[in-house]
């Protein structure tokens, strides 16, 4: 699976446009891609576990989900 266009299109956007009240604004992403015979509950857990792991990562980072639960 190609995701690198996840990587390319929300943090540029974070970077260009700052928040008029606040300033600066970081995010972080937990991404999963949703396969075969995939639950619901399976891929938010999987997109969870990847929020976590670019939060630990620093600011503005996104993780792409592994596809082992």
């Amino acid at each position: 699976y190609k995701v690198t266009g996840v990587q390319t299109c929300a943090l540029p956007i974070l970077e260009t446009y700052p928040h008029p009240a606040v300033g600066q604004v970081t995010a972080s992403f937990g991404v999963a891609i949703a396969k075969p015979g995939d639950r619901l509950e399976t891929i938010l857990r999987r997109a969870d576990q990847a929020l976590f792991k670019a939060k630990r990562a620093g600011r503005n980072r996104v993780v792409v989900a592994d596809f082992i639960d």
